[in-house]
């Protein structure tokens, strides 16, 4: 078993690794960003963000819950092979047949509803990003703490992408080949990792047997009902802004989530981290696991709240600098997103540090639930009455109820995290 030093080590490079993971996925797009929105305009960038939240809510389908329930049974098994196997197996065999799953219900609600921007081949472009998803079994990676072997592949392959949006789009009937040049990207380094997974010889290969993979999905069943109630208000909601108030709409909701999501960015590497070792933790050494997560609460306080603070006033400058003439109405919506590094910080801390690797998934999922509906009966009204501020306003509000229920469940029962 390794010893104290090594563990914090490991859980360092983790972090490291994430953070670099990360800002390859928030900060790299980002070089391009400037460039899209002024050679495509809002028509062409809304479509390919429109076409691109369609994709992330069917890849909230295709993840399940995995990203917790494999993670989770993988850094509790982690020295045993044999069983990181049995789970990795069923896991992604799962997750192939829910990729099949969602390509027959991205072609169900083409034909049902007709496709708003450039038709149903730029929704077989950004299907890729679902398959390149898959392809990278990052559950895995996280659940070994073995970040810091693999995150070069998608940074690597993200960067690469740069020159060839220079290159090759340069007016708003190349949106389609923008889309298929970031799409690309997922599948290069999934079909990347999987060739470095079968150097390191992490993993048996075998095919799952159907009770396996059964398993797997029941493992997972509890917290993807979390997951999808998540993306009820997160997701779906650039979604329902552009079939309420069309692209335009949908490019200023998306430039600033994007601005959004990169700051943000700062506190995922911390998060994605610590849930394999708060898990490891909280299963052997209670003291040691409420220790690391009042730790974590700190960090995550003054972190996120510099970061919410810096993006409220950096918001004008922000979207001048990378969405130029004809963005000003993106400044307001990011002002208003400005707290959500706060909450989402505060609110993963609680709910995924804490309740989940102590199995409270019951009260987790009810006030996840709970949010989910208060969502959906804010997100319409909303929006029809301010556009992309209505959507970043239901998505601030529904985040600072799901980080308030929280914080009251947890005061209830410090045990978990307030005693040593």
């Amino acid at each position: 078993m390794p010893g104290p030093m090594v563990k914090t080590r490991r859980l360092r490079n983790s972090i490291a690794s994430l953070s670099l993971l990360q800002a390859s996925h928030y900060l790299v797009p980002l070089i391009t960003l400037p460039y899209l929105t002024r050679v495509l305009g809002t028509s062409g960038f809304g479509t390919i963000a429109y076409v691109q939240a369609v994709m992330t809510y069917l890849t909230l389908l295709t993840d399940y819950a995995f990203s917790w329930s494999a993670t989770r049974e993988i850094a509790a098994r982690r020295h045993d092979r044999a069983a990181v196997s049995r789970v990795f197996r069923a896991t992604w065999a799962a997750q192939w047949l829910l990729t099949a799953l969602a390509g027959l219900l991205l072609l169900l609600g083409l034909w049902l509803a007709g496709s708003p921007g450039d038709g149903p081949a730029l929704y077989a472009i950004g299907f890729l990003i679902v398959v390149g998803n898959t392809l990278f079994p990052l559950w895995l990676f996280q659940g070994l703490e073995r970040m810091a072997e693999i995150a070069w592949l998608q940074v690597g392959a993200r960067i690469a992408t740069i020159p060839f949006i220079f290159a090759f789009v340069d007016r708003p009937e190349d949106a389609w080949l923008a889309l298929v040049i970031q799409s690309g990207a997922g599948l290069v380094a999934g079909a990347g990792a999987l060739l470095w997974m079968a150097r390191q010889r992490w993993i048996d290969w075998q095919l799952p047997s159907g009770a396996e993979v059964e398993e797997a999905m029941r493992g997972g069943l509890s917290l993807f009902i979390s997951k999808l109630a998540i993306g009820c208000y997160t997701s779906l909601v650039p979604v329902v802004l552009g079939i309420v108030a069309g692209t335009t709409a949908v490019a200023y909701f998306s430039l600033a989530d994007k601005v959004r999501a990169a700051a943000q960015s700062l506190l995922t590497p911390i998060a994605q981290a610590l849930y394999p070792r708060l898990s490891l933790l909280y299963a052997s050494d209670g003291a040691a696991a409420r220790h690391l997560a009042r730790r974590a609460l700190g960090v995550t306080l003054v972190t996120a709240a510099c970061t919410s603070l810096a993006l409220f006033a950096a918001a004008g400058p922000a979207i001048t600098l990378l969405g130029g003439p004809g963005y000003e109405d993106a400044v307001p919506v990011l002002q208003l997103m400005a707290l959500l590094p706060l909450a989402v910080g505060l609110s993963n801390v609680f709910g995924v540090q804490v309740m989940l690797p102590n199995r409270l998934t019951l009260p987790f999922n009810r006030i996840l639930g709970a949010a989910a509906v208060f969502g959906l009966l804010l997100a319409w009204p909303l929006i029809s009455f301010g556009g992309a501020r209505g959507a970043a306003a239901t998505v601030v509000v529904v985040e600072c109820f799901v980080t308030t229920a929280m914080a009251l469940y947890l005061s209830r029962k410090p045990q978990l995290w307030l005693r040593t």
